[in-house]
């Protein structure tokens, strides 16, 4: 199991738009990198049987893929073209909708590396949720 949640990890640790500030100026390539996220999990999700924790997180990562999609690609066409005007309606929908997609795969990692005792990459650990030092 570890051999293959490593890799389910790094090709996450890959996907910039999870984490690179810069992704949010070209909407179309941060759509097209969502789509292969969601295939990706899709494909992974087939693998795992008895896993009940581990397909939930794969599972919510995955739903936020399709309510990013829905939110910037379905009906809202213009948001791919126009989300990277400052300032833009379209903009504030594709950035909002970037970071629940974030916040929520923050979340989902997290939970799967302090399962599974394993190592997060600089660049992903970014949206990991903050350390409760108390």
């Amino acid at each position: 199991m570890s051999a293959w949640l490593k890799r389910v990890i790094a090709f996450l640790e890959d996907r910039r738009v999870l984490y690179a500030p810069s992704e949010m100026e070209v909407p179309h390539h941060c759509v097209m990198s969502v789509q292969e996220i969601r295939r990706a999990l899709t494909k992974e999700l087939g693998k795992l049987d008895h896993e009940k924790e581990l397909a939930q997180s794969l599972r919510a990562m995955r739903a936020a893929c399709r309510k990013f999609l829905n939110l910037v690609d379905g009906t809202h066409g213009e948001v791919i073209r126009l989300g990277a005007s400052p300032g833009h309606w379209a903009s504030w929908c594709f950035n909002g909708a970037l970071g629940e997609l974030r916040g929520t795969f923050g979340v989902q990692v997290a939970r799967i590396a302090a399962e599974y005792g394993l190592d997060v990459e600089d660049d992903l650990a970014a949206i990991l949720p903050a350390k409760d030092e108390d």
